[in-house]
C-alpha cells in the first residue's frame, strides 16, 4: 500500500467516525429533548395529579431528579460527542491537507523524473554524437601524422 491509499483510508475512517457520531449526536439531542419535556411536563403536574401517578411525594421528586440528572448525562453525553466529532473532523482535515501535499509532491517527482530521463537521453546522444567525432578526428590525426612522416622522411 502506498502513502496514498493509506492517507485515503485515513480520510475515509474518519468520514465514517464523523457520520456515527452524527448519528449518536442526534440520537442524545433527541433524548434530551424528551427528557426536557418530560421534566416540564412533570413539574406542571398539580398536586392531585401527583398523588394519582405517584405512590407518595417521595417517589415523585424521584422521578423529578432522574430525569434532571438524565438531562445532566445527555447534556455531558452530547458535548463529548461533539468534541469527539470536532476532533475527528480536524484529523480528516489534516489527512487531507497531508493527502493533497503528498499528491503535489508526487506530480513535482514526476515532472523531475521526466526532466531527468530527458537530460540523460540529451547526454547519450551527445556521447554517441562525439564518440563518433572522436573516431573521426582520430582518423584524420593518424593520416596527418602518416602525411608528417613521409614528408619527413623525403627529406
Amino acid at each position: 500500500m502506498g502513502p496514498f491509499t493509506n492517507l485515503t483510508l485515513d480520510i475515509d475512517t474518519a468520514s465514517k467516525k464523523i457520520d456515527k457520531l452524527q448519528l449518536t449526536l442526534n440520537d442524545s439531542i433527541q433524548a434530551l429533548l424528551n427528557r426536557i419535556v418530560a421534566t416540564y411536563e412533570i413539574g406542571q403536574v398539580q398536586p392531585f395529579l401527583i398523588l394519582l401517578s405517584s405512590n407518595n411525594a417521595n417517589n415523585f421528586f424521584s422521578r423529578l431528579n432522574y430525569l434532571k440528572v438524565a438531562q445532566q448525562h445527555d447534556k455531558q453525553l452530547i458535548y463529548l460527542t461533539q468534541q469527539a466529532k470536532n476532533d475527528y473532523a480536524n484529523q480528516k482535515e489534516i489527512f487531507e491537507t497531508k493527502k493533497k501535499r503528498a499528491e503535489i509532491l508526487k506530480a513535482s517527482l514526476d515532472r523531475y523524473t521526466a526532466q531527468l530521463a530527458q537530460e540523460k537521453a540529451n547526454k547519450q546522444a551527445f556521447l554517441v554524437i562525439t564518440q563518433n567525432d572522436k573516431n573521426r578526428y582520430q582518423l584524420l590525426l593518424d593520416e596527418a601524422k602518416r602525411e608528417l612522416a613521409a614528408l619527413a622522411g623525403s627529406q
